[in-house]
């Protein structure tokens, strides 16, 4: 006991040093008709970023045992880890992970159209590993371009690798609207490899939104992309 109250001491003094940020961000996906984003991160250091949210999906279509689904919702549970490789005075390259669990629903059966398979709710594994390159274009206005490689385990019916590592390509901006107010901006696109390569060919992501910067500098708050 003394040794986990000596950490959450600990904690609770780095996070009070720490930047603190917290974003909220909604969007529309080749798969989603809309999802919604909520997440909290913390800029540890000038180099170091930590956090977790929360992404809920009306999920056009998705994957269930490498079949598709229509018209369902996802939750998705994702840690964030995030580091400085280089920086000068114009550019800033970084690299990041997002591990997650995503948690699906099973689709309402179209009694016109009854399944031909037992669907089960999902769960699989999220690994969104990749990297980012920041252009600070302004001291208010920074460009973003990057690559995630995006990959699915399924663990629950079945496990199965859904999807393989695919290379999306990322591109956005962060405007500082105010002291402590952000404005994010983001797509991303490019081939895709899900459900073995048949049954998914491409894929596209826009999303705008805010982060409100609860402690710390400014400056850092406009790092986005992840």
């Amino acid at each position: 006991m003394r040794h986990l109250a000596v950490f959450i001491a600990c904690f609770l003094a780095w996070a009070a040093n720490a930047q603190v940020m917290v974003d909220l961000q909604t969007g529309t996906s080749k798969s989603d008709y809309s999802f919604g984003t909520l997440g909290l991160s913390w800029q540890a250091t000038d180099a170091w970023r930590f956090g977790v949210s929360l992404q809920n999906s009306d999920y056009r279509y998705r994957f269930i045992d490498a079949r598709k689904v229509s018209n369902g919702y996802a939750g998705t549970y994702s840690l964030l880890a995030a580091g400085r490789i280089a920086e000068n005075d114009v550019f800033r390259f970084d690299f990041f992970f997002k591990p997650g669990i995503r948690i699906m629903s099973s689709p309402d059966e179209d009694p016109e159209k009854p399944f031909l398979y037992d669907f089960k709710p999902s769960t699989a594994l999220v690994l969104d590993p990749g990297f980012l390159v920041t252009m600070k274009y302004w001291n208010r206005l920074w460009l973003h371009t990057g690559i995630n490689l995006h990959t699915v385990a399924q663990i629950k019916p079945t496990a199965l690798l859904e999807q393989y590592p695919s290379s999306f390509l990322m591109a956005g901006a962060s405007y500082q609207a105010g002291k402590h107010w952000t404005i994010l901006a983001q797509a991303m696109a490019g081939p895709a490899s899900g459900a073995g390569g048949d049954t998914e060919k491409f894929f596209w992501q826009t999303s705008v939104g805010l982060r409100y910067t609860l402690k710390g500098n400014t400056t850092a708050s406009l790092l986005s992309g992840y």
